[in-house]
């Protein structure tokens, strides 16, 4: 998985007999299971396990802990609404969700390292 790894992408490796089977690799970098993100196609959802990849993979900044705290809560709230994609759409079921997404999102990265 590369450094600005892409969550919809690198799922795929893990389908077919062939398929990678690190997915505690891949859940660590992303947040879900590959089997629960081949079936997201919303692209901010995709995009925000992403950063999150990224942030992880970074060998030269440290995430902030606040950064992590915030990603755990937007993956477990995703994750209790049954995945639903409908979070950012006006008159959703999952307020919660959409919060803790704005939330990550508008969080400082990283920390220094020094």
């Amino acid at each position: 998985m590369a450094h600005e790894g892409d969550a919809a992408v690198d799922a795929l490796l893990y389908e077919g007999l062939n398929g990678r089977r690190d997915t505690f690799a891949f859940k660590e970098l992303y947040g879900l299971h590959p089997a629960d993100v081949v079936k997201i196609t919303h692209k901010e959802t995709i995009n925000i396990l992403s950063i999150h990849a990224g942030v992880r993979a970074d060998s030269h900044k440290t995430g902030t802990n606040e950064f992590y705290r915030r990603f755990a809560e937007f993956v477990h709230l995703f994750e209790g609404s049954d995945y639903d994609e409908s979070y950012l759409t006006a008159g959703s079921q999952c307020a919660d969700v959409a919060r803790a997404y704005w939330s990550l999102l508008d969080c400082q990265r990283y920390q220094d390292s020094a």
